[in-house]
């Protein structure tokens, strides 16, 4: 008998509905999402020195074929240029909630770049994995 907390449904690119079955217990699952908005944090996110404020810039990644992704720097923010560290980092985080450069897959609920989404809203990991795409 499965919990229905171990059923993700998610919709196929072709407008049906598949069930998959992932086993997560609730702290795995909150461990690596957790993990996931660090590392988004940390490789998408930045904070520049300008002449009177700190810029906070997000990544963008486009393609230059199908396997040279280009990673591009835009700022979304600037703050105050005597901000404490963790006025810094709280801007960061809010960067992360832009929608024009990420979004979260609706299969693993983790964030990812605009970038790096397949079609369907499913990230490129789990289009490879659960939607049968090759990249």
């Amino acid at each position: 008998m499965f919990d229905i907390k171990d059923v993700l449904i998610c919709a196929h690119p072709y407008s049906e509905l598949e069930t998959m079955y992932k086993k997560e217990t609730d702290v795995e699952r909150r461990i690596r999402l957790e993990q996931n908005q660090c590392y988004m944090l940390i490789e998408f996110t930045r904070a520049t020195v300008e002449a009177s404020s700190i810029a906070i810039e997000v990544a963008s990644v486009t393609w230059d074929g199908p396997h040279t992704p280009v990673t591009s720097w835009h700022a979304v923010s600037s703050i105050c240029f005597a901000s404490t560290e963790k006025q810094i980092n709280s801007a960061r985080k809010k960067a992360l909630k832009r929608r024009r450069f990420f979004t979260t897959c609706v299969i693993c609920n983790e964030l990812n770049p605009i970038g790096h989404m397949s079609y369907g809203g499913a990230c490129q990991g789990c289009a490879e994995e659960y939607l049968g795409v090759v990249h």
